[in-house]
C-alpha cells in the first residue's frame, strides 16, 4: 500500500486550496440526476447509478465518485461498467467533472472484469489506484422497490463489508496521514465491518 501515498501526495493540492477540516459526506440522494454544465463531459447515462462509493479528503470537501452504467435490466453496461468522476462541492452542490489525466494514477481504475450477468443483475470485480491491493466487488441489482441499484463489497478484516468511502487525512506539506476505509455490515448479525486504517510505511 506504500505507493498509495505517494500518488495522493503529488494530488492533494489539485482543484482547491485547502479548506477546514471536516468529514465529507453525500449530503444528496447519491442517484438522484446531478444537473451541471460538466455533466456532459462525464458522460452519464440514463441508467447509470451514479455513486456506488467515493473518496474524500480531510483538506476540502471534493469527493471522488464510482459509479456504474447499467441497463434498463440493472445488468452492468458495457466491458467496462464502472466510471469515475468528480464531485466538486467547493464550487457547488451539483457540480461534476471528469478526472485530469495526470489524477488517474492517484484516484482512477486499475483494471474491471464483468464477472457475472444474470437476468436482472451482475457483478463486476475491480481494483482502483487508491487500494490497489483490494479487490472490489460491485454488484447491480433491482431491489425491492424495482429500481436499480448497486453495491461495492469488499474484504475488511476477513468479513464481506458494504464499502461506502475511503477518508484519507491529509498531513502537513499534502503528506498522507492515513487512509479509513468506511464500511458497514452486509447484513443484520453479519459482522461489525469496523473501520480499516492505513497508514504509509
Amino acid at each position: 500500500m506504500s505507493s498509495y501515498p505517494q500518488k495522493i501526495r503529488s494530488l492533494t493540492a489539485n482543484r482547491v486550496a485547502f479548506a477546514p477540516l471536516l468529514f465529507a459526506c453525500v449530503a444528496a440522494n447519491p442517484f438522484a440526476p446531478v444537473a451541471s454544465a460538466d455533466s456532459d463531459e462525464v458522460g452519464f447515462a440514463e441508467n447509470d447509478i451514479r455513486s456506488v462509493f467515493y473518496i474524500s479528503k480531510s483538506e476540502n470537501r471534493n469527493q471522488v465518485h464510482y459509479g456504474i452504467h447499467v441497463d434498463q435490466l440493472c445488468r452492468p453496461d458495457g466491458a467496462h461498467p464502472i466510471f469515475v468522476y468528480w464531485r466538486e462541492f467547493e464550487k457547488g452542490p451539483h457540480v461534476v467533472s471528469s478526472l485530469l489525466d495526470r489524477e488517474q494514477s492517484g484516484y482512477g481504475i486499475r483494471e474491471q472484469h464483468v464477472q457475472i450477468l444474470a437476468s436482472t443483475a451482475g457483478r463486476v470485480r475491480l481494483t482502483i489506484e487508491a487500494l490497489p491491493d483490494k479487490t472490489i466487488s460491485v454488484e447491480s441489482y433491482r431491489d425491492e422497490n424495482n429500481r436499480c441499484t448497486a453495491r461495492a463489497v469488499v474484504e475488511i478484516k476477513r468479513e464481506r463489508c458494504i464499502l461506502r468511502s475511503i477518508y484519507v487525512n491529509v498531513g502537513i506539506l499534502y503528506s498522507v496521514d492515513k487512509i479509513t476505509i468506511l464500511s458497514e455490515a452486509l447484513s443484520e448479525g453479519a459482522g461489525t465491518c469496523a473501520p480499516e486504517v492505513i497508514r504509509p510505511d
